[in-house]
């Protein structure tokens, strides 16, 4: 069990700034999760630690009292080129703190273990768990999917990412198929009735014409893009295969082997996922979380991005300060008035929920 100091808040603004200054690319994280189980602890906690990731319970923890899970990720993406500053030098110019992760999705985490001390202590009818995970931006095995077992039974997620404090009852989500149509090759000055190209034409023109009729309340209808096409080496010769890659976002509606069968059905050529796993997640609208969002006017939407709540076998909902329109650019910010939204909402977001229960 956690010794709590008698300290409930944190320097979000200091701490964010010392999480940009380490690097923590994607199954990298280690020298960020060093640091913060450090810091951590030099507050009186007892963090727990598996590989990268960090969790900690709450020094009132009760058996008998449902548990509320704050998630946010550690890692991030590589810097580009693009970045006109030091990805890893955080600059604060007054209204807003530069550098990379400090939206996608440091200033979740941040205002998440400050929500966490602010309850740890309080006579509430929830045990407030806080996570800092891995692999988040990979969909790597050894990100918070990899610590559920570990934890206690988690009734509700809170999942922190750029939202602008808005919050995602629902993800599509994620098909990603790699297609292969057939063909002959042969000189390309001789007549070819088997043109591999060709006959992928075929088939995308098929693939514009399927309907998936299940339509999402939460998240929409079915969206298939064609992202990539690769055909020929040369010239003067046609080619044997042409290959197609197609990014699916679905709802909760369909599974993604429902998705895969159908088009396999309908297209008739070689189609192969690349994982089957990254299914649409949702919360039923009159979950009492939802309803606090509401009272509170908090918009809902469905996101069309995935985040840790597709990894996760509870409820939950995505929310936090930010944008997600930010993320992965080149000098990415957040305002430092976002990350004092982010800490106000968070706590009356739970307070709401504590009232309804």
């Amino acid at each position: 069990m956690n010794i709590h100091s008698k300290q409930d808040t944190i320097d979000t603004t200091e701490m964010l700034k010392s999480l940009i200054e380490i690097p923590s690319y994607s199954g990298k994280e280690g020298e960020a999760a060093d640091f913060l189980e450090d810091r951590l602890k030099k507050r009186g906690l007892s963090p727990s630690r598996e590989k990268n990731n960090i969790w900690l319970l709450p020094g009132n923890f009760s058996e008998e009292h449902p548990n509320v899970l704050l998630n946010a990720h550690i890692d991030t993406v590589k810097p580009s080129e693009s970045w006109t500053m030091d990805p890893h030098q955080p600059m604060d110019r007054g209204k807003r703190i530069y550098g990379l992760g400090s939206n996608d999705a440091g200033a979740s985490l941040v205002c998440l273990l400050d929500t966490f001390m602010h309850f740890s202590e309080k006579d509430i009818p929830l045990n407030i768990i806080f996570s800092a995970t891995a692999e988040e931006e990979t969909g790597g095995n050894d990100g918070v999917q990899s610590i559920i077992e570990k934890l206690p039974e988690v009734s509700l997620g809170i999942i922190g990412e750029p939202t602008g404090m808005q919050m995602a009852v629902g993800e599509r989500g994620l098909l990603v198929i790699d297609g292969k149509v057939a063909g002959s090759a042969r000189h390309a000055a001789l007549e070819n009735p088997d043109n591999a190209i060709l006959n992928a034409m075929e088939v995308l023109n098929k693939l514009q014409n399927i309907r998936f009729e299940k339509v999402s309340e939460i998240l929409g209808g079915v969206q298939v893009t064609v992202s990539e096409i690769y055909a020929g080496m040369q010239h003067n010769v046609t080619p044997s295969e042409c290959r197609f890659v197609l990014d699916i976002r679905m709802n909760e509606r369909y599974t993604p082997r429902e998705i895969l069968e159908i088009l396999e059905k309908e297209l008739g050529c070689s189609l192969k996922a690349r994982s089957l796993d990254k299914k649409a997640s949702g919360i039923p609208l009159d979950h009492p979380i939802v309803k606090s969002a509401k009272a509170l006017k908090i918009k809902q939407y469905g996101s069309s991005t995935l985040s840790n709540m597709a990894c996760v076998p509870f409820p939950s909902v995505k929310i936090g300060p930010g944008e997600s329109s930010r993320s992965h650019k080149p000098d990415e910010f957040v305002y430092t008035h976002e990350l004092y939204t982010g800490k106000l909402y968070y706590k009356r977001l739970i307070n709401q929920y504590i009232s309804l229960l």
